[in-house]
């Protein structure tokens, strides 16, 4: 990230890596359970990681190779992913206390008959709770939440 300020210019690169699996298992036609492990790394903080457990449906259109599909999930994390900002992760907690609701929408194309395309409107809610104590004995808990809505390309491999 670089950044302006009067006359002077500073500038501020971080190097990370992020992975997603997200294997699907198909509970009756259609109607699919997801469960989805993330990790992401940044160069200077600590990793973040996420679990979500996610319900989706998946219709295809007749005569194509282009499916529409829907999710839904919940699950935990222990910080939360800043998309488009010099830090790409927010870590908030050393455990897995802050909960994520997930819900996307989806067009997926069949490249071959094994491998699709897959392009989502993802929208994930982060809540979780701050508490500070203080030395006169009394205590303040906060409680937090962010949303973000992102735009997500990858590949389905159909075994």
């Amino acid at each position: 990230m670089s950044s302006i300020y009067g006359n002077s210019t500073s500038s501020e690169s971080n190097n990370y890596a992020f992975i997603s699996v997200t294997p699907g298992y198909y509970l009756i036609d259609r109607l699919s359970i997801e469960p989805e492990i993330g990790l992401l790394s940044e160069q200077h903080y600590s990793p973040s990681q996420y679990l979500l457990l996610n319900l989706s449906y998946t219709y295809m259109i007749p005569d194509s190779k282009e499916a529409l599909y829907a999710r839904a999930g919940y699950g935990i994390a222990n910080s939360v992913q800043l998309p488009i900002m010099s830090s790409a992760i927010a870590n908030m907690s050393d455990k897995l206390n802050i909960g994520i609701f997930n819900v996307g929408v989806d067009a997926k194309f069949l490249l071959t008959q094994s491998v699709a395309l897959r392009t989502e409107l993802n929208c994930r809610s982060h809540k979780w709770s701050n508490s500070s104590d203080f030395d006169i004995g009394s205590s303040y808990t906060s409680d937090m939440s962010m949303s973000n809505v992102g735009l997500l390309l990858g590949f389905s491999i159909l075994l």
